[in-house]
């Protein structure tokens, strides 16, 4: 099975030839253990997904009973992972894909140290979540269970939930997710404003500007920016932050931010006080990304700390430079008066 899976890559005639013979004998041989079926399931994966083989309904169903022994007994999992991704891909829409779900979903927080593992299993959940026919509340259901465990113990099953909601953003339609805004919103302001982990908080700016990124969500969240420039210095901190996000991201609402949120800004980072110096520290905090194979589009949008921080300086630097130049005139007009008095 091994030299006929490498053979298959050289496109040989007879290969092709003898192709559903060494298949179907693939089939009847998988569970005789541990090896050979690792070696079934790459053979298999690679003639599905190279569409060089119509798998049909029964041996779908072989496979995917198969596949839920082992990632539920941590066997073979990379190379069930990608029968079932295979699978998947080719839309065979089986009752045993949906039942495959949740373990599916907890192979990416448990495995989050194996990561090519955890990956697959990203990339599968939403390939099933965009294309496979599910009722409305059992769509919501899934979502939730990614926006709850934002909270996991363990620093890298954190970052691959985050990794998948934003894969989730970039490929969802936009409306369901506008219409739970705060659903998505608020969860990952908690983790810029609370999290321990300084590659979490990153990653999650990473995350708020995707979902920013989707038209009419701006207005929401200057809404929530507006009451935590109230609140105390933390979450001022995380409001400077969102700030940042949004000018650097929409150039179009630059005038009306600078006009609602400027004198905040300048009162605060001018202040002697701890408030001014954590809003800058806040503010001027790079966001960061991780690269994937598996999980599609997941590097579209890798951000650059230095860019980031340039970007800072120079929108707070220019605004402060305003509000000296208005201070000035301010003084001038105020000496002009006081001489005609």
């Amino acid at each position: 099975l091994k030299v006929f899976t490498v053979l298959l890559k050289l496109r040989l005639p007879s290969a092709s030839e003898n192709l559903p013979d060494i298949v179907e004998t693939s089939f009847e041989i998988i569970e005789r253990g541990h090896n050979v079926r690792q070696s079934c399931y790459k053979l298999i994966t690679k003639v599905v997904s190279a569409q060089q083989y119509n798998m049909d309904q029964y041996q779908a169903e072989i496979i995917l009973n198969l596949v839920q022994n082992d990632v539920q007994t941590d066997k073979n999992m990379l190379p069930a992972l990608g029968a079932l991704k295979a699978i998947v891909d080719r839309d065979i829409q089986l009752p045993e894909v949906y039942d495959l779900m949740q373990p599916v979903s907890e192979m990416i927080l448990h495995t989050s140290n194996e990561t090519r593992v955890s990956q697959r299993a990203a990339a599968i959940l939403v390939r099933i979540l965009l294309q496979y026919p599910m009722t409305k509340d059992k769509l919501e259901s899934h979502i939730d269970w990614i926006l709850k465990n934002l909270t996991y113990p363990h620093e890298k099953g954190r970052l691959a939930l985050l990794d998948l909601l934003k894969v989730v953003l970039i490929k969802f339609p936009s409306k369901p997710v506008k219409d739970r805004f705060e659903l998505f919103f608020l969860p990952l302001v908690s983790i810029i404003s609370s999290d321990a982990s300084p590659k979490c908080r990153k990653k999650a700016g990473v995350v708020i500007k995707q979902l920013l990124a989707i038209d009419d969500m701006v207005p929401k969240a200057v809404q929530f920016i507006a009451v935590w420039t109230k609140a105390d210095i933390d979450i001022r901190s995380v409001a400077a932050h969102l700030i940042l996000i949004i000018v650097q991201q929409h150039d179009n609402r630059l005038q009306a931010i600078c006009d609602q949120f400027l004198p905040w800004l300048l009162d605060n980072l001018e202040s002697r006080t701890d408030v001014g110096s954590k809003i800058a520290a806040a503010a001027a905090t790079g966001t960061d990304s991780a690269e994937s194979d598996d999980i599609p589009e997941l590097d579209a949008d890798v951000s650059d700390d230095d860019a980031i921080t340039e970007g800072f300086n120079s929108t707070i630097g220019s605004a402060m430079s305003e509000g000296s130049r208005r201070r000035k005139v301010k003084r001038r007009e105020n000496k002009a008066r006081q001489a005609k008095t």
